[in-house]
């Protein structure tokens, strides 16, 4: 979360500060080194975060002589990886396609969704589901997969991406 300060100015640092506030910089609320010393430089901060709101935070050294200035602020929006979509639903076929449905995820981690992925197998039911449809748009809710062999039974499964990550 935070980086290592290289300069001790003749004191050995005994701990690192960091507080966490909201986008107006003006109620920043230490929850990490300070009373209680740490030379932690990963944080993780779960007490009173919302997912899909952005907090600010800053952080600072500190040695016997004191605290050092500040580091710059940064914003991070609080979010996770999307829960998965429905399980894609059937809509029509014909010898050589498919028409699939994508059901959208109900929670979005916090974050925008970025696009959905289609994947499916090799029509052996052996394989892995593995085969990106590459033609698919990751937005249209409705997709047909194209040059099937006929008498094959496939594996289809849907995904989503944010900001984050993939579900």
């Amino acid at each position: 979360m935070y980086g290592i300060v290289s300069a001790d100015n003749g004191s050995p640092i005994l701990s690192y500060e960091l507080q966490m506030g909201s986008t107006a910089l003006n109620d920043f609320v230490t929850v990490a080194g300070n009373p209680r010393f740490t030379l932690q430089t990963h944080q993780t901060v779960t007490r009173g975060v919302k997912a899909g709101e952005e907090y600010a935070f800053r952080y600072r050294a500190i040695n016997k002589v004191g605290a050092g200035p500040w580091s710059e602020t940064v914003l991070i929006r609080a979010a996770t990886t999307p829960d998965a979509p429905g399980k894609p639903f059937y809509i029509s076929s014909t010898d050589t396609s498919i028409t699939i449905g994508i059901k959208p995820t109900l929670n979005n981690g916090g974050s925008k969704l970025t696009k959905y992925s289609v994947i499916r197998d090799q029509g052996n039911l052996t394989s892995d589901i593995n085969v990106l449809e590459s033609g698919y748009n990751g937005i249209d809710l409705e997709y047909t997969i194209q040059g099937l062999t006929p008498g094959n039974v496939y594996r289809i499964a849907s995904f989503v991406s944010n900001e984050f990550g993939d579900s």
